[in-house]
């Protein structure tokens, strides 16, 4: 119950914008169950006056009149409770993401991509279902049927003791069992769907080797394996909601049975009848409150999900009078760093880098050489990383990605043009500025070669540009950003040696305008530099 109460509170947290639009949604809301009901009483108290002789025709009139009120006020708390929920959703989507840049690049560079698609998009698409069906439906059920059980007791006191059982019952006590009964087999499906969404991620981002291998018939058969399982874990939430309707349709024919008894007993005809009226038409509200066992199960798997996210402690906490700088020289001293706090990754590294100056890290995988560029990055906090003589945590971590950039083994390409994927570096940039990147990274023959230039639109997945090229726009991308420094990851591991070259050329001839860090373990790639550091297990030799 502490977590569910918890649960309840952080979501109402998120809403807590959007609260005067929620009171306005369960004032129309209230208005418009209790003309509803009005209208069953008014019908019941002219059918006692038409059986006397005395119909005032004004009743009529007031119950068509009540009756399209009804309409009009059901219209608009639809419209404002949903407009609220999409409102929500756009807020939280607005959170999640600022959060994801706080925890990028290191907390996310080894999550999986198809879980972080599932969470941002139906995880947070679910909360729908507490925005605009359980928040409003919650307080209208509490205020409506608090007015018509003073009503109740108003008429007769036991009317009203009876209405206050049967209200419990309905909207607390049934809610709360059925809730307990398929609050695992939610979060079960939940999870199950998130697993479900990164497998059908992964087999779409790796449909060309299945079919060039000739699996599809073995693939098919795992997502129909998969796909059945979770309908099973459907199917029995299934069963379990329709048994909670019919729970509660028989408990509200239960409660009128027993209005017409203790009528019987204790009051008049007409008051019984109206009693009975208002008891049968009051559980509107409660029956939503029944049904929302059905409805969380999954929003709160959700909502877990998103708050895992949302709880995520960043590695790096940018200080408050961190300041901006200009590029002038780069500091480790005694750098020593571990990635779990136990096996030090780096152990007492220092270097001293300047300006203008081309500077190789050479080493086999799993040495630390890739490290050092991310603490240059700031990606993690280390002890003894400067610039200009300044310790790295001083600095703005914007200041940082302005002076430094990283240029790595695979260059990603938007579906977007090359055009587009250039200015992603620069958005200021003309178009004299891209063909000039782009002269200096030796892409200018391709690119001018292609039918439509820079407007020509890449795509990861197609052979519009070849390995080489990719790596070249990557490089015309770091040429147009306003870096001073240049990481270089493996930046030619995956290409051939004439693309090597090229590129190796590009760098050279770029040295009066940029310091360089090359990390690598191959000879070639680091023979442009002045200078080469070797790191094994970690430590310079």
């Amino acid at each position: 119950m502490k977590n569910f109460m918890k649960m309840i509170s952080r979501l109402l947290q998120l809403a807590s914008p959007f609260k005067l639009q929620m009171i306005a949604a369960i004032s129309l809301g209230i208005l418009g169950y209790l003309s509803a009901i009005s209208v069953s009483i008014i019908a019941v108290y002219s059918l006692s006056e038409l059986l006397t002789g005395s119909m005032h025709f004004m009743l009529l009139g007031l119950m068509i009149f009540l009756g399209i009120f009804r309409g009009v006020l059901r219209y608009g708390e639809q419209y404002a409770n949903h407009y609220i929920a999409f409102s929500i959703l756009a807020h939280i989507r607005h959170i999640v993401f600022a959060k994801m840049r706080e925890l990028s690049p290191a907390k996310l560079q080894d999550t999986n991509k198809g879980d972080i698609i599932s969470t941002i998009t139906a995880d947070i698409e679910t909360l729908e279902v507490f925005f605009a069906h359980t928040i409003s439906p919650v307080a209208i059920a509490v205020i409506v049927n608090g007015i018509l059980t003073v009503l109740m007791f108003s008429i007769k006191p036991v009317f009203g003791i009876t209405a206050l059982c049967f209200y419990l019952l309905v909207g607390g006590v049934l809610p709360y069992v059925y809730y307990n009964r398929v609050k695992q087999s939610g979060k079960e499906y939940r999870q199950g769907m998130s697993i479900f969404t990164v497998l059908m991620y992964d087999i779409l981002e790796g449909m060309f080797d299945i079919v060039s291998t000739n699996r599809t018939s073995m693939i098919h058969d795992t997502v129909f394996r998969k796909s059945e399982a979770l309908q099973a874990k459907n199917r029995n939430t299934i069963i379990k909601s329709a048994a909670s309707k019919s729970t509660v349709d028989s408990v509200i024919l239960i409660a009128g049975l027993c209005i017409l008894i203790l009528g019987f007993y204790h009051s008049t005809m007409i008051e019984t009848m109206i009693a009975f009226v208002i008891m049968i038409s009051s559980f509107g509200p409660v029956v939503a409150l029944a049904q929302l066992p059905f409805n969380l199960q999954m929003t709160f798997a959700s909502a877990e999900r998103l708050f895992k996210i949302l709880d995520e402690e960043k590695l790096v906490e940018e200080m408050q009078d961190a300041s901006n700088f200009d590029f002038e020289s780069i500091e480790l001293n005694n750098v020593s760093f571990s990635y779990d706090g136990n096996i030090e990754v780096l152990k007492n590294v220092s270097m001293n880098i300047r300006k203008n100056e081309i500077i190789g890290i050479k080493g086999g995988s799993g040495n630390g050489k890739s490290t050092i560029l991310k603490l240059l990055l700031r990606m993690y906090d280390a002890e003894g990383v400067s610039y200009n003589g300044k310790d790295i945590k001083d600095y703005k971590i914007s200041s940082i990605y302005d002076n430094v950039a990283l240029f790595s083994q695979s260059t990603y390409v938007f579906h977007k043009s090359i055009r587009d994927n250039l200015k992603i570096a620069n958005p200021e940039a003309n178009d004299e500025d891209l063909w000039e990147a782009l002269r200096k990274a030796s892409a200018y023959e391709f690119v001018s070669s292609l039918p439509n230039g820079l407007d020509t639109i890449l795509d990861n997945e197609n052979e519009v540009t070849s390995l080489g090229e990719k790596q070249r726009l990557g490089l015309a991308r770091i040429f147009l950003s306003k870096a001073k420094v240049i990481l270089l990851d493996e930046p030619t591991s995956n290409i051939d040696a004439v693309n090597e070259a090229v590129i190796l050329k590009s760098l050279k001839q770029s040295r009066n305008d940029y310091t360089m860090i090359i990390v690598s373990h191959k000879d070639t790639t680091l023979s442009i530099a002045d200078k080469v550091y070797t790191l094994k297990d970690g430590v310079l030799v």
